[in-house]
C-alpha cells in the first residue's frame, strides 16, 4: 500500500477507506533482499543524531529545491552515499500512519557481500537480482 501511496495512485484520508485516484498505468514487483549497512531514519535516535526530524525528511523537498537549490534530504543522501552507506529505511511522506520504504543505493551492494535484493517471481519469468 506504502507504494501505491507514494507514487499517488492511492490516497487515504483522514477518516475513511483508501480511495483509488486515476492515473496513468503503474507495475508493482514484489521483491526481497537482506541488505547490511542500512541507516534507519525512521528512528527518532537516528535522526537526532543527524540533526534532522522526521518533518523535515517527509517535507516538500521541491519548494526547498527551488528557493536554496538543493533539499536536505538530498544533501544527507548524498553524504550517505559518498560514505558507502547502502541506503535508507525512512518514513514515506505520503502515507504516515505507519508506512516505510526503502532507497538502495545500489552501486553499493557489491561493496556489501552479504547484501543483495531481488524480484520475487514465483514462476520464473523475471530472475533478476542485484547484485
Amino acid at each position: 500500500m506504502t507504494a501505491l501511496h507514494e507514487v499517488v495512485s492511492v490516497f487515504t484520508p483522514p477518516h475513511g477507506p483508501p480511495v483509488s485516484i486515476k492515473t496513468s498505468p503503474w507495475v508493482v514487483a514484489a521483491v526481497n533482499g537482506v541488505l547490511s549497512n542500512v541507516v534507519d531514519l525512521s528512528e527518532p535516535a537516528v535522526q537526532r543524531k543527524l540533526g534532522t526530524t522526521t518533518a523535515e525528511l517527509t517535507g516538500e523537498w521541491a519548494d526547498t529545491q527551488a528557493i536554496s537549490g538543493i533539499a536536505p534530504t538530498q544533501i544527507l543522501g548524498q553524504a550517505a552515499f559518498d560514505c558507502g552507506i547502502l541506503g535508507f529505511r525512512y518514513v514515506s511522506a505520503k502515507n504516515i500512519t505507519g508506512g516505510r520504504a526503502v532507497v538502495v543505493f545500489t552501486d553499493h551492494l557489491s561493496a556489501n557481500p552479504s547484501s543483495f535484493v531481488e524480484v520475487v517471481d514465483m514462476h520464473g519469468n523475471l530472475s533478476q537480482r542485484l547484485p
